[in-house]
Formats: structure tokens, sequence, C-alpha cells
């Protein structure tokens, strides 16, 4: 996108579009670290009773 064409206004419209972007993206990063991380613990906790009850 050509930015130097561009109204003052489009260019502000632009921004506002990419920064909701960013948020959601920065949302579902965080959702799917903590997933991964709560899967890690599941399983730690899994591995930890199974080497206890042997």
């Amino acid at each position: 996108v050509a930015l130097d064409g561009m109204k003052a206004l489009e260019k502000k419209k632009l921004a506002i579009h990419a920064k909701t972007y960013m948020i959601i993206s920065g949302d579902l990063y965080k959702m799917a670290r903590d997933e991964v991380l709560h899967h890690y613990q599941l399983e730690h906790e899994h591995i930890t009773i199974m080497e206890e009850t042997h």
C-alpha cells in the first residue's frame, strides 16, 4: 500500500484496522501459549502420577 497518496482519514482508518488485527493476533498468541503450557502441565502431572504408582 502506497501511503503517500492516501488521505489523512484513510491513513487513520488503516491504522485502526491494523491495531485491531494486532490486538486479535496478540490474544490468539496468548491463548495458544496458555493452551500449550496447560497441556505441558497436565502431561507433567500424568508422568509424575505414573512414576509414583510404579
